[in-house]
């Protein structure tokens, strides 16, 4: 899995296309505040909360992560496979509704 080597920010093109990516996502009848509900400062909050749980993090990461965070960097770290597949299997399964 990818070393983080610093801190996701809202204006990379990462957190730019993942927020678009999951604003496509239909995982709710209504959609929260739209300027913050999977907005690109959202993405970077959430993907840098995994840094917490990450001993080999090249930044000081802020105290975001919380459990369910935990949960899913214990399941997927070492396990860069089933990560993909549990992802790829997500998007087909709300692209599909």
């Amino acid at each position: 899995m990818k070393k983080a080597d610093r801190r996701l920010r809202a204006s990379d093109p990462e957190a730019q296309e993942l927020s678009e990516q999951l604003s496509k996502l239909k995982l709710h009848s209504s959609v929260p505040s739209s300027t913050s509900f999977r907005s690109p400062d959202a993405v970077a909050m959430q993907v840098n909360g995994f840094a917490v749980h990450d001993e080999h993090a090249l930044f000081e990461p802020r105290p975001t992560g919380g459990s369910r965070s935990e949960r899913v960097w214990d399941t997927y770290s070492d396990n860069l496979d089933a990560a993909e597949a549990m992802s790829e299997a997500v998007l087909k399964a709300f692209s599909d509704n």
